[in-house]
């Protein structure tokens, strides 16, 4: 089944770890989100 992920937005709530990389590559227990969320969809 096609899935159409959202990852954009600006982070502002984020905005300590969101200066420097988009919202989508903050890592979270040593993954990138957007790997998470993908793992999520298999």
């Amino acid at each position: 089944m096609p899935a159409v992920i959202l990852a954009a937005g600006r982070g502002r709530r984020l905005q300590h770890y969101t200066r420097d990389k988009p919202k989508a590559l903050i890592e979270i227990h040593g993954k990138p989100l957007i790997e998470h969320t993908l793992f999520l969809l298999k």
